[in-house]
């Protein structure tokens, strides 16, 4: 059921005709919560100022590389000197995560991770993302976090 107008444009991308899922997306598995959280990112990379996205861009980047070079990381199979193991959180029972040690197609599910994702062209997607340190939750692998995030 749908209470909204039709689209008069046909490129409005905001009417539900305009913004069907993506089925090409590298997400973690294809499941509706997924979907969901990078359609809401894909909505909002719609309305935020994009010299304010490159600035967190860079900022990101920026602390991304020194985190990088400080544990001499390279890709999920050459790890260096990166913790396998990393506590985020208060919750006992949902606070560690382990870091992925094989190529992946996971993304980090903090909101401003996934608006870098959604706004980046789809080489930059399938090459950089798979390779960047990803934590997984022990407990249920249902929660993922960049060493960024997962380091603040």
């Amino acid at each position: 059921m749908e209470f909204t107008a039709p689209c008069f444009s046909g490129e409005c991308e905001f009417c539900p005709e305009c913004c069907k899922y993506d089925d090409n997306d590298n997400s973690k598995n294809n499941d509706s919560k997924n979907n969901e959280s990078l359609q809401r990112a894909k909505d909002l990379n719609k309305f935020i100022d994009k010299q304010r996205l490159e600035d967190e861009k860079d900022h990101y980047n920026k602390s991304l590389n020194k985190l990088i070079k400080q544990y001499d990381y390279r890709n999920p199979t050459d790890i260096g000197f990166m913790p396998t193991k990393k506590n985020y959180g208060e919750d006992e029972e949902y606070k560690q995560y382990k870091l992925q040690q094989e190529n992946h197609k996971e993304i980090c599910d903090d909101q401003l991770c996934k608006l870098f994702y959604v706004s980046s062209h789809d080489t930059i997607k399938s090459s950089y993302y798979t390779k960047l340190p990803i934590y997984s939750r022990v407990k249920d692998n249902n929660h993922n976090l960049c060493i960024v995030c997962i380091s603040r």
